[in-house]
C-alpha cells in the first residue's frame, strides 16, 4: 500500500495501535439476548482474576462459591478435581438452568488435573492422546453451552515474578511453567478455533474505560450504569486486596485431629498475633470458618506468646467424611494449607 506524502489524518494512527484487544470467530456482540457461558482462561498470574471480577461487577454470575478478589467458584473447582464427569455435568446443567448467561474462571484449565481423562469414553486410545489435559479440556468444552472465551496474556517474566515474590518462587522455575501454559493454551485454541478474545492485561489496565467496553460488546452483555461503573472502579493496578489475598506463606499453623466429631489444630499469622480465621474444607468444598483464639498449654511460650490460637471445628455435618475424604484447613486470607494439610480421613476398624 502507498501513502501519499500528505501527513496522515489521526484515523490512520488509530489503525496502527496496538489496543492489546482481539477478537476472533464471534463476530462481537451477536450472542446478545442467547444462552451462553463465558469461560476466561489464562496462565495463573495472568489477569483471569481481572476479567472474571470485571465481569462480576457487570452483572455475570460467576458460580454458587466463588468469592473476591480470585472469582473462581469452589463448587466447578470441586466437581473437576474430583474427577467425575457426572459431578461436572450436574453443575454446569445446574447453572445453565438457573442463569442465561453464567461464567467461570480457572486459569491454566485441567492443567495438572488428574482423574478427569480416565473417565468415559476416549475418542482415541488413550496412549494416542497427546496430552491428558487437552483431551479434559475438549470435553468439558462440549459441555458447554455456547460457549466464549476470553483469554487472557501477560509476559512471562511479570507473571514469574509475582510468583517470586507472592509465593517464595524460583524465577526461572515460574518463567518456563508460565511458556509451557501458553503452549498448552494455544494448542487449545489452535485445535478448537474458538470465539474468543484475547486479551493483554497489562493494556487491559491502562484503557479499562476500552477494555470494558469491549468485553460488554463481544460478551453481548446489558449492564446497568451503576454495573459499569462499578466493573470500571474494580480494575487497578496492583489491587491490594488481591496482592494480600494471593500471598502465601502469611501464616503458619497445623492439622492435628481429624475425626467424625470434631477437627483441631492451630493457626496463626506469623509477624503478629491478631486473632485468625480458619476455613475448614472437606473434598475441596468449604465447610466451615472459626477463630484460632483457643488456649494450648502446649504452644504458650513456644508458638504463641498467650497460647491462644487453637482452633476446633465441631458442628460440620459428619456424613461429609468418608472412607478417604480429604481434610483441608488454611487460615482464610493465605492461599496455602496450614502444616500437616491436606490429611485423608479413614474410617476407624472399630466403626466398618
Amino acid at each position: 500500500m502507498q501513502y501519499s506524502d500528505d501527513a496522515p489524518g489521526e484515523d490512520f494512527y488509530d489503525d496502527l495501535k496496538n489496543t492489546g484487544f482481539l477478537t476472533i470467530g464471534t463476530t462481537p456482540g451477536s450472542w446478545r439476548g442467547r444462552p451462553r457461558t463465558i469461560i476466561v482462561l489464562g496462565a495463573q498470574r495472568s489477569g483471569t482474576s481481572m476479567v472474571a471480577g470485571a465481569l462480576h461487577h457487570l452483572g455475570v454470575f460467576l458460580g454458587d462459591d466463588f468469592h473476591s478478589p480470585v472469582f473462581e467458584d469452589l463448587r466447578m473447582g470441586a466437581a473437576i478435581k474430583g474427577g467425575s464427569w457426572k459431578t461436572v455435568r450436574e453443575v454446569i446443567g445446574d447453572y445453565d438452568g438457573r442463569h442465561e448467561v453464567w461464567g467461570y474462571k480457572r486459569p491454566v484449565f485441567f492443567y495438572q488435573t488428574r482423574g478427569l481423562g480416565l473417565y468415559g469414553k476416549l475418542t482415541k486410545p488413550l496412549h494416542q492422546v497427546r496430552s491428558v489435559a487437552i483431551h479434559n479440556f475438549l470435553r468439558f468444552h462440549q459441555q458447554l453451552r455456547s460457549p466464549l472465551y476470553v483469554v487472557t496474556f501477560k509476559d512471562v517474566f511479570s507473571i514469574a515474578n509475582r510468583n517470586r515474590i507472592s509465593m517464595d518462587e524460583n524465577i526461572q522455575v515460574e518463567m518456563a511453567r508460565a511458556i509451557k501454559a501458553y503452549r498448552w493454551i494455544l494448542s487449545i485454541i489452535n485445535r478448537l478455533s474458538p470465539d474468543a478474545l484475547l486479551v493483554s492485561a497489562e493494556k487491559a489496565v491502562d484503557r479499562k474505560d476500552q477494555f470494558l467496553e469491549t468485553l460488554i460488546d463481544y460478551c453481548g452483555l446489558e449492564p446497568s450504569s451503576s454495573q459499569q461503573a462499578a466493573a470500571l472502579d474494580f480494575i487497578v493496578r496492583d489491587s491490594r486486596s488481591y496482592l494480600i489475598n494471593t500471598k502465601s506463606g502469611i501464616s503458619t499453623g497445623q492439622l492435628d485431629v481429624v475425626t467424625r466429631h470434631s477437627i483441631q489444630g492451630w493457626a496463626r499469622y506469623k509477624n503478629h498475633e491478631e486473632v485468625a480465621t480458619v476455613a475448614l474444607f472437606i473434598n475441596d468444598v468449604e465447610v466451615g470458618r472459626t477463630q484460632a483464639n483457643r488456649f494450648r498449654s502446649d504452644l504458650q511460650g513456644q508458638v504463641h506468646s498467650k497460647g491462644t490460637c487453637g482452633f476446633e471445628f465441631s458442628t460440620f455435618d459428619a456424613s461429609l467424611l468418608g472412607e478417604g475424604s480429604v481434610v483441608r484447613a488454611r487460615v482464610v486470607d493465605d492461599s496455602i494449607d496450614i502444616a500437616n494439610s491436606p490429611l485423608e480421613f479413614s474410617v476407624p476398624s472399630d466403626s466398618l
